[in-house]
């Protein structure tokens, strides 16, 4: 699969507002290698497919409700690439959202903010915050987190959690959602039945389809509330 690489800061789609991360995801999404820059029809497919997004999270937002997990409390962190993948988008979740987009700002209280994005080393969830030409690390354990959700993450990303099992004191969610028709639904859901073959017993694993969305899933079963 050809993955696009570092969006350039001259491109001029990001002087509309549109992050690296998101036309990183349209680019994917689309199977497109480049695109017209000063097609109108590319602005307007990027407004559809931002659209498409939107109404795909809010979907897997109510997946999460059916399966009935809890990740609406303030132990919980959620890390996207941005704002647009947002689960706990509304300002009254006490969640915290962890992100490298600080267009994050436009929709999120600044108080529920951490910039950086999470990844794993050595089995210790780490946020890396990227400054400069370098990176800031800070570890998440004895932080007061208790789960971690990892919302619509890219390929590589989901890689990062292959050593889940050495984890111990975090809950987690981690899934994909989008169109059916996203030329990188394969990847992304093979990406996450592949991390689901690793886990153990003490994680649920979900796949739901309908004629426009799916949603392709692991989570700790200690997240399950009790009806």
């Amino acid at each position: 699969m050809n993955i696009i690489g570092n969006v350039k800061k001259s491109n001029p789609l990001l002087k509309k507002g549109y992050s690296k991360a998101l036309l990183t995801d349209y680019m994917n999404s689309r199977g497109l290698k480049s695109v017209d820059l000063g097609s109108s029809f590319t602005i307007m497919d990027i407004e559809a497919f931002i659209k498409e997004r939107k109404n795909s999270t809010e979907r897997y937002a109510r997946m999460l409700d059916a399966l009935t997990l809890d990740y609406r409390e303030s132990n919980t962190i959620e890390n996207i690439d941005c704002k647009e993948f947002l689960i706990t988008r509304t300002c009254d979740f006490d969640t915290t959202v962890a992100t490298s987009d600080k267009k994050i700002y436009d929709c999120v209280r600044a108080d529920r903010v951490l910039l950086g994005n999470i990844k794993v080393f050595n089995g210790i969830p780490t946020l890396a915050n990227k400054v400069g030409s370098g990176y800031h690390f800070r570890t998440l354990d004895n932080t007061g987190f208790k789960t971690i959700m990892k919302t619509n993450p890219q390929i590589e990303a989901i890689k990062y959690f292959s050593n889940l099992k050495r984890i111990s004191g975090f809950n987690l969610i981690i899934g994909v959602n989008g169109s059916i028709y996203d030329y990188d639904r394969y990847y992304k859901e093979q990406a996450i039945y592949n991390l689901g073959n690793r886990l153990d017993n003490n994680f649920i694993k979900f796949h739901y389809e309908d004629d426009t969305d799916y949603v392709t899933l692991v989570a700790s079963k200690e997240l399950k509330r009790i009806k």
